[in-house]
């Protein structure tokens, strides 16, 4: 459907209609040759974008939330109006998410639109720039007591992996890059990270920044790794009661909410029962369904409810379901600011009887790694005698330290990782000797 193939000429370079069924969705309607138009990532980022604007207008006006599969016949008919137009589009958007399949953005849009996911786990994900600005914000804030805009790059990288720990070594790496291109200096801008107006890359409205795409993949995959865990975790029960002898597809097996809901807090220990009752209760849709003691159906999860497990892990997949992971502090690696307020600034004795005040000893070992990082690379060594401040010794060593904790080099060749490993041996012990 893609025209794709060398020898495809425009002429062919078409998509055949599936009918005018009504089962079909609107948007999919139509008898006849559309247009394949090779809709592009940022058309369909700034298309999805748009998508949300709509219905959260759409949605204030009515004062009450709607599905996506709800809403998006009244997006197409308000955007396009006539079916031509409604058809052309809809054949390249489900073109297009075919194609680009192995985009977790695009991906959670094709499941909402095909009823396959809640709207509300793409809207959480939509919401993640604000979400990331607030972790830093509030690490800004606690500084000076006021929002600065500008952390240090370990600060930043820090944070994020304290709030996602499931980031992997290559997706720091990839926002180590991102920090370094944002900035020549040790402090970014940290809005222009998140923001796609202010990133200045030249992002199109409803596009993510680096950044942010990033995050949202790392976010993907985890999700569908923890769900995975679950469903591993009940065929893993079932099989030790010998519930999957003589079945040629395990996920076919019936799991009854006892069994279900005992698996799921063993696999997340950090679960509350009353959050996954809520959750079975969901899952489980019609086989919750009871009579009560006046013979009304009531929604009751009981423990001897079943479903297989197929219908249990899809079901479950399509709720807003996450790993939550133990709060962590952010700020476990201090920025250049917080080190130098580490080490008070130290007085000149200008009359006899007067002495450093205390900090004097840990800016010298701030000083001492400024001097041997700089020396290894050849840098300039500057100033370390009495007259030097040590709150200005402090933040010289503070970016140092920081630079090679970032990995960044200090020379056109590059600082090795031996003085990297130097610096981060220094910092350890000044952090040990802080108050």
């Amino acid at each position: 459907m893609t025209g794709d193939d060398a020898d495809w000429d425009d002429e062919n370079d078409q998509f055949e209609g599936f009918g005018k069924s009504k089962d079909l969705p609107l948007y999919l309607q139509w008898e006849g040759k559309i247009r394949n138009r090779h809709f592009s990532k940022r058309e369909m980022d700034q298309f999805i974008g748009e998508i949300f604007e709509s219905k959260k207008k759409y949605e204030k006006k009515r004062g009450k939330a709607s599905t996506l599969t709800g809403y998006i016949n009244t997006f197409f008919t308000e955007k396009f109006g006539i079916q031509a137009r409604i058809a052309e589009f809809g054949y390249n958007m489900v073109d297009s998410l075919r194609r680009m399949s192995n985009d977790s953005f695009l991906e959670q849009f094709s499941l909402c639109i095909n009823d396959q996911l809640d709207t509300e786990v793409l809207e959480f994900t939509i919401t993640l720039p604000e979400r990331v600005k607030k972790i830093w914000q509030k690490i800004d804030l606690s500084n000076e007591g006021k929002i600065g805009h500008y952390l240090s790059k370990p600060t930043l990288l820090n944070s994020l992996k304290a709030k996602f720990p499931i980031l992997t070594e290559l997706d720091e790496r990839k926002i180590k890059q991102i920090l370094n291109n944002a900035s020549e200096d040790v402090s970014v801008k940290y809005i222009t990270l998140i923001d796609q107006e202010q990133a200045d890359l030249g992002l199109l409205p409803g596009e993510r920044t680096p950044l942010i795409l990033v995050l949202e993949d790392a976010l993907w995959k985890d999700r569908k790794a923890y769900i995975a865990g679950f469903i591993k975790g009940w065929l893993t029960a079932l099989e030790s009661a010998g519930a999957l002898d003589d079945l040629e597809d395990p996920m076919t097996a019936t799991i009854n909410a006892g069994m279900a809901k005992r698996v799921m807090m063993e696999v997340d220990s950090t679960l509350k029962e009353k959050f996954v009752v809520e959750t079975l209760t969901k899952a489980f849709g019609s086989a919750a369904l009871v009579k009560n003691k006046s013979g009304k159906t009531v929604t009751k999860l009981t423990d001897t409810a079943t479903i297989s497990v197929g219908d249990l892990g899809n079901n479950l997949s399509r709720l807003k379901i996450y790993r939550k992971h133990p709060k962590k502090d952010a700020q476990t690696q201090p920025s250049a600011k917080s080190l130098a307020k580490m080490f008070p600034a130290m007085v000149q004795p200008a009359a006899a009887g007067k002495s450093w005040k205390s900090g004097a000893d840990r800016a010298t070992h701030a000083a001492d790694a400024v001097i041997t990082g700089r020396a290894a690379t050849e840098g300039d060594v500057g100033t370390r005698d009495g007259e030097a401040a040590a709150e200005e010794l402090a933040m010289n060593a503070a970016e140092a330290l920081l630079d090679a904790e970032m990995g960044l080099t200090m020379d056109d060749d590059g600082a090795s990782e031996e003085v990297a490993a130097e610096f981060e041996s220094v910092l350890m012990e000044i952090d040990a000797a802080s108050p």
